[in-house]
């Protein structure tokens, strides 16, 4: 599982998935965690609504640790759409 994480990571570093190529609906889900709007979601931002966690596929126990690849404590649009759109949490 963690090969397959880093193997779409990297993907996208390679390719430079543009922020225009993410689906409006996550774009707009990933804005309203992002309370601070400086574009990434801490985990302190995900922590703190719970509800809206629900509408996503990061909702169980590890999921924002599983999400943030690059281990840098805070997801990016990029890292959020790709459990969002393809990797839901186990």
């Amino acid at each position: 599982m963690k090969l397959k994480l880093v193997i779409v990571a990297a993907s996208l570093m390679v390719l430079g998935i543009a922020v225009a190529a993410v689906d409006p609906g996550v774009k707009e889900m990933f804005d309203k965690i992002d309370t601070d709007a400086d574009g990434s979601i801490t985990k302190q931002e995900f922590d703190a609504q719970p509800d809206l966690i629900k509408e996503t596929h990061l909702h169980g126990y590890g999921c924002f640790e599983q999400a943030d690849v690059n281990q840098d404590g805070a997801l990016s649009l990029e890292e959020y759409d790709a459990y969002e759109e393809e990797i839901p949490c186990e």
